[in-house]
């Protein structure tokens, strides 16, 4: 979890710093860039995940070790890795989706598409697990393929109502310019929000040698620490999306009071 945590939320904070940039051209009406940056931020986003997950496929082995992962579900361990690992692409392209529509406002889509992804992964769950007995790997499947189809309802959805985003005179292409931009944006995020859970790593580093039972319950904790970290998260991230727009429309009393209202 820590391992694919720090992958995903590397490509997570890239998306946040991509829709810092967006939401600004939003703001300022300026349609040609948003387009061009919503392409930059897609190829790279494809381009990065690519890197990342073939990393994690052929390292998977030498990183649990690093990990010390107990050999009784070492197998199962790297197994889930390397199926997740494959799924990297699909699951960043959702996410990077998900950012792009929350930057011109449209929190509703992604909404949707996670809500979909959920109840189907759920769904292949007790399909795979319960019913073919897969196992951890079928588990690993659900997760893929569940991402995988929040991704392209997503895509779809944004193609549909915010037109916007693709249409233009040839607008919707990656702009060498903007990608150093974006990269300058995105480095601090990407690098804030995978430092978190390397500090993570390193306490699953000492927890795994106590036993298989008190990683279970390390983990089960982890979540529902998860859960408390949302709302203060995701306030930032409204706040991020709603003073950026503001800035790109030269609004910095609505800056100012966004600010003291998240």
């Amino acid at each position: 979890s820590p391992l694919m945590s720090i992958a995903m939320f590397f490509i997570i904070g890239m998306g946040i710093g991509a829709s810092v940039l967006m939401s600004e051209f939003y703001g300022a009406g300026d349609m040609p860039r948003l387009r061009r940056q919503f392409a930059t931020t897609l190829a790279m986003g494809a381009v990065f995940s690519a890197a990342i997950a073939l990393l994690l496929f052929a390292l998977a082995g030498p990183l649990l070790r690093l990990c010390r992962t107990p050999r009784a579900i070492f197998p199962d361990t790297a197994r889930y890795l390397r199926i997740v690992a494959v799924g990297m692409v699909v699951t960043s392209m959702y996410n990077l989706l998900a950012a792009s529509s929350r930057s011109i406002g449209d929190t509703f889509t992604p909404l949707v598409c996670l809500v979909a992804g959920s109840l189907v992964n759920v769904g292949l769950d007790l399909l795979f697990v319960a019913r073919f007995a897969w196992g951890v790997a079928g588990a690993a499947w659900a997760t893929v393929i569940s991402q995988a189809l929040s991704a392209l309802l997503c895509a779809w959805l944004l193609r549909r109502n915010e037109p916007m985003l693709f249409a233009g005179q040839g607008d919707f292409k990656p702009d060498r310019a903007l990608f150093g931009r974006t990269l300058r944006f995105s480095a601090p995020s990407a690098l804030q929000q995978a430092g978190i859970y390397v500090g993570k790593l390193l306490v699953q580093s000492a927890v795994n040698p106590l036993g298989v039972s008190t990683i279970a319950a390390f983990n089960a904790v982890n979540r529902i620490d998860d859960y408390a970290l949302i709302p203060e998260r995701d306030i930032a991230n409204g706040e991020t999306v709603l003073v950026a727009q503001n800035h790109g429309a030269g609004k910095p009393e609505r800056m100012r009071r966004g600010f003291f209202t998240a």
